[in-house]
């Protein structure tokens, strides 16, 4: 029989009823296993950096609809925006520079490459330096001007996939308490959104003998 795995350590089995705990399992493991762990092993690589990024943003839309309990279609900028200021916020950072910068790496990043092939001009990367992000602003006069747009981001990579992890392991961790009902409630609207667990398990269509030519 073909395995139909759901998620690396998961098979369909796991969702058949499932509990709130089982669909957080496979939720976990799946994010955990498909997304962070490839993206830690690509900054081992000499040029590990950028496709790290690239894995990286798929992370900040989905996590916003888990959020959330709402579908993001329609409106994928803004779920990526909420959901980046989740893991990127800065209570010391005017809330419109904030924006800015989420707008930004949007555009440049998020669309770069997944519409372009690569991150635009305004994105660069760096291994220096000890923060995930660091924003530059054009100057006037020979001022930074920080009221205007963002002029360029440079990304350490091995930050950002820190900061994202640790954004990740305190979701789980709050999810598993039973304590945070709206969480846990949200979570559940995402699950039943995006899951599609009513009806019949799916099939790969093909026989076993088939599969296996």
């Amino acid at each position: 029989m073909v395995d139909n795995y759901i998620s690396p350590n998961f098979t369909w089995e796991k969702l058949e009823n499932p509990s709130f705990d089982d669909l957080l399992d496979v939720f976990e493991d799946r994010v955990r296993n498909w997304l962070l762990e490839p993206a830690k092993s690509l900054l081992k690589l000499p040029h590990g950096s950028v496709p790290t990024i690239s894995l990286l943003f798929t992370y900040f839309e989905p996590i916003q609809i888990y959020l959330s309990g709402q579908d993001s279609k329609g409106a994928s900028a803004r779920f990526f925006i909420d959901g980046f200021l989740t893991v990127f916020g800065s209570p010391g950072i005017d809330k419109s520079q904030l924006v800015d910068m989420a707008k930004t790496i949007y555009t440049e990043g998020r669309c770069g490459f997944f519409h372009n092939g690569l991150s635009g001009g305004k994105i660069q990367y760096s291994k220096n330096g000890n923060k995930a992000l660091i924003i530059s602003y054009p100057k006037v006069n020979n001022k930074i001007d920080i009221n205007g747009k963002v002029w360029s981001i440079v990304i350490n990579a091995d930050r950002f996939h820190w900061c994202v992890k640790k954004h990740f392991d305190k979701y789980i961790s709050d999810l598993r308490n039973t304590e945070n009902r709206t969480l846990r409630e949200n979570f559940k609207k995402a699950v039943d959104l995006k899951w599609e667990l009513e009806g019949e398990k799916p099939i790969i269509g093909m026989t076993e003998e088939e599969f296996q030519k």
